[in-house]
């Protein structure tokens, strides 16, 4: 499963600063695989606001997204949706 969730080799955008938590590009949570964070831009057009951090994920069937760090550590995402549509 390692194989799968590889981490893409990007490069942060240089004006992405480090959260004020730890840094958490390159972890996997659930079928989800941190790639970075988003810009301020990115997450400013996404989510309205810069409160909290926001990064880009890849899941293990490739669809990449962002979500809301506070859902990858508190479990609240796990995947894309596609894990919840394989076992039916």
């Amino acid at each position: 499963m390692s194989d799968l969730m590889e981490v893409l080799d990007l490069d942060p955008p240089p004006d992405v600063q480090q959260s004020r938590g730890m840094d958490i590009a390159g972890k996997a949570f659930g079928y989800l695989t941190v790639v970075r964070k988003l810009t301020r831009d990115e997450q400013e057009q996404k989510y309205r606001s810069t409160k909290s951090s926001a990064w880009w994920v890849r899941c293990v069937c490739g669809i990449r997204f962002s979500v809301r760090r506070y859902d990858l550590v508190s479990g609240n995402t796990k995947s894309c949706g596609c894990r919840g549509k394989a076992s039916r």
